[in-house]
């Protein structure tokens, strides 16, 4: 039989140092030092209990994700970035709207509650920049949480991240669902962890810029990509290994090399937090097609500031 003498080591050694010290300084020496011992020896990595757990993450990632309806079809996802009063903000993707059959669009929460979306900014033409949009919709009598938006440029290489969206489930996009009603069909919503892989020096030009090994369905465009604490680094919006092949292109107009194509195909993209700023730093500029309602709304976003030498805009 084998016995294991280092627990009657340390505490030898702690009643050994423990005859001249007071009290306090024991429970100083006990609580720390020997902790500090054990960690070492048994290589213990002792949890940090300020940062949210993934159970806190994904239920964060739920609360904040929403479905997006156009026409009785679901289309995509977006994500809950500000609140005015009881006027809620969307954040999706541009060829999200694109996909619906007209310009009439229904947000469904988490709850299976559903709005009526009123658009406030969106890039009809694909060559636009960025492949971004956002909705509005008015909730009086519910309130919903909103995604908190992390500092700008505070995410690096192998970070640990988390994606959430919904996933078209195919079988059901010939079903008639009725959008005001409980019996509408509910897509899968999906959650999925990951580390960072790639940050591009420059944007591409449709604004991706972080690439990641989380997967990512169709439908999931527009969900949020999350750090660790929970908090908005970037907007999902582009799959591995798209269907269609083709070149993409930097913000400054210079194509991508073949080495830097291969890793663009075989990962996640999502469009960076810094390009969502300035993306409202445009709609505040009125350099895009928007609603007069935009005004009041942008500052509830704009708590990470983006230094002016950011704002270099994709025309």
């Amino acid at each position: 039989m084998k016995y294991n003498f280092l627990p009657l080591l340390l505490i030898s050694m702690v009643a050994v140092h423990s005859i001249s010290i007071s009290k306090d300084k024991l429970q100083y020496w006990s609580y720390n030092n020997l902790s500090t011992i054990i960690e070492r020896i048994n290589n213990i990595v002792l949890p940090d209990t300020n940062k949210p757990s993934e159970t806190s993450v994904s239920q964060i990632a739920t609360e904040v994700t929403v479905q997006i309806w156009s026409d009785d079809q679901f289309i995509g996802s977006g994500t809950i970035i500000s609140k005015n009063d009881h006027r809620y903000e969307i954040i999706t993707n541009s060829h999200v709207l694109r996909s619906g059959t007209n310009d009439s669009y229904v947000i469904q929460t988490h709850d299976d509650t559903f709005y009526d979306a009123q658009v406030i900014a969106y890039n009809s033409q694909k060559n636009f920049c960025w492949d971004l949009a956002v909705l509005s919709f008015q909730s009086p009598q519910k309130n919903y949480k909103t995604t908190t938006v992390a500092p700008v440029n505070s995410y690096g290489m192998g970070d640990s991240v988390f994606v959430a969206g919904f996933v078209i489930d195919n079988d059901q996009q010939e079903l008639e669902t009725n959008k005001k009603s409980n019996h509408a069909k509910s897509n899968k919503f999906l959650f999925t962890t990951g580390k960072v892989y790639s940050i591009l020096d420059q944007s591409l030009m449709s604004g991706y810029q972080i690439g990641f090994t989380n997967m990512l369905k169709k439908g999931m465009s527009g969900g949020p990509l999350l750090n660790q604490s929970g908090e908005l680094i970037g907007i999902n919006g582009r799959h591995a290994y798209p269907l269609w092949e083709s070149a993409d292109f930097y913000k400054d107009g210079t194509q991508a090399s073949e080495e830097v194509q291969q890793v663009i195909d075989s990962h996640s993209w999502a469009i960076s937090i810094e390009t969502v700023l300035q993306f409202y730093q445009e709609i505040q500029n009125s350099s895009i097609n928007t609603s007069k309602e935009i005004e009041s709304s942008t500052s509830a976003i704009q708590k990470s500031t983006t230094p002016e030498d950011q704002l270099d805009l994709c025309r």
